[in-house]
């Protein structure tokens, strides 16, 4: 219904239907109350970037690629622009907005990361933009399983190219993924991102203890030759 609406507002255009999962999809049973579904049901609109690389500018609305999307996350860095003129053109088919995915679909295909800002900008071919339903999907719970083993199979399954890879819109809106009650999704998240927070502490720590293993061997050495 929700999607419905959105097309008569013409803010998105009406998708093609997706094939029901057949049962040689599923890689795993799940627990009650768990679903298996397709991407581009549970998101409002699976679509990507313009086509034809923009007139760049000094200054003016960010731009970004693939390449502003590091270690799953989004970077602005060494980011082109384009003037406001030609991003009020590019987001009435493309609009990225707060709560929005952003997932590599060309050469650094599956990396993704949550839009969890207010910024405007406007992105290129190689990066497809997942609008999620809030009714149904955490945005966070959505980029942790794609970037999970399960999830990763599907895509690397569902690209092509040898020199540069690349995975369609139609795949993408394609992929399964298991679908647990919003409120589990949050819980999941919590969870992950005390993990990853615990990881990121262990990883100082261990820089930290090689960083002094290394001071104290350059000592030791130091003193042995001048010994």
């Amino acid at each position: 219904k929700e999607k419905e609406r959105l097309v008569k507002e013409k803010r998105i255009k009406l998708s093609k239907s997706l094939l029901p999962i057949q049962s040689e999809e599923i890689p795993f049973e799940l627990k009650p109350g768990w679903e298996w579904v397709r991407i581009g049901q549970i998101c409002f609109q699976v679509t990507d970037g313009v086509h034809s690389t923009p007139k760049y500018t000094e200054s003016g609305i960010p731009f970004l690629s693939v390449n502003n999307l590091r270690n799953n996350q989004i970077s602005f860095v060494g980011c082109k622009y384009i003037s406001t003129e030609e991003h009020l053109e590019l987001i009435k088919r493309c609009k990225p907005e707060q709560g929005d995915l952003l997932l590599g679909k060309v050469g650094s295909i599956g990396v993704c990361d949550v839009i969890d800002f207010e910024k405007e900008f406007s992105i290129f071919v190689q990066l497809a933009l997942l609008k999620p339903s809030k009714l149904f999907l955490n945005s966070f719970y959505l980029k942790y399983s794609i970037l999970s083993e399960t999830i990763k199979t599907q895509i690397i399954s569902g690209s092509a190219g040898s020199a540069l890879q690349y995975i369609g819109i139609g795949k993408i809106q394609s992929i399964i993924i298991p679908l647990p009650p919003l409120a589990e999704q949050k819980r999941i998240v919590t969870k992950v991102d005390k993990l990853m927070k615990l990881c990121d502490e262990l990883e100082t720590k261990l820089t930290q203890t090689q960083t002094e293993r290394e001071k104290i061997i350059n000592a030791a050495v130091k003193q042995l030759l001048t010994v």
